[in-house]
């Protein structure tokens, strides 16, 4: 089929060989995206479909930050690694350029709901699943990669700011690589310190 020039098989890395854990994407796209763009240009060889590209665990930076306005694909991007960090390492091959990835369990941050019955704002529900879901998770084995679309969104932005910046930095120490998507542009700090773990995707 069409649809097969657009897809590749991913290349396993050995993480005894890496050392720590590795994700890279060339040219990587959203299976439903990239489905449905061959499915409207009837499998024509340049479909309307983004291609996305991303590197954690390389050349030292762990945690790629996303950010941009609303409905500029930030989501999308955050899903797309995910839906193909997860077909690789069920054998499939995946709709990418190219893509190489040590063997990677998957954190997915899934925001609580507050629970006024028991006296729990959404910040409090918010900052216990990212210790028990997401912290603790991470702390047991570095091999994986956390994904998170927007922290904290219940509260005021500078302490938004400050609690997602301040996550980031502790969850960096567990050796997990991570894909945040935000809207908070003072989080955005971190990836532009030199040298530092973090870089910025927009």
């Amino acid at each position: 089929s069409r649809a097969r020039q657009w897809t590749t098989f991913p290349e396993i890395l050995d993480p005894k060989e890496t050392g720590h854990p590795v994700l890279s994407i060339v040219n990587g796209h959203s299976p439903r995206e990239l489905a449905r763009a061959l499915e409207e240009e009837g499998g024509e060889e340049s479909p309307e479909s983004i291609p996305n590209s991303i590197e954690l665990g390389v050349g030292g930076k762990r945690h790629a930050i996303i950010t941009g306005p609303n409905a500029q694909g930030k989501s999308t991007a955050v899903r797309m690694v995910g839906q193909l960090l997860t077909l690789a390492l069920m054998g499939c091959p995946v709709p990418a350029q190219s893509m190489k990835v040590t063997p990677l369990g998957l954190i997915v941050y899934l925001h609580p709901k507050d629970d006024p019955a028991i006296g729990d704002s959404l910040f409090m529900a918010e900052a216990r699943e990212l210790w028990r879901g997401v912290y603790r998770r991470a702390a047991r084995n570095p091999f994986q990669l956390v994904i998170m679309d927007e922290i904290a969104p219940g509260t005021i932005q500078q302490v938004r700011e400050d609690f997602e910046s301040i996550f980031l930095e502790e969850l960096d120490r567990t050796g997990v690589i991570s894909l945040p998507a935000t809207h908070n542009l003072g989080t955005t700090l971190l990836g532009e310190k030199a040298n530092g773990p973090f870089t910025n995707l927009y």
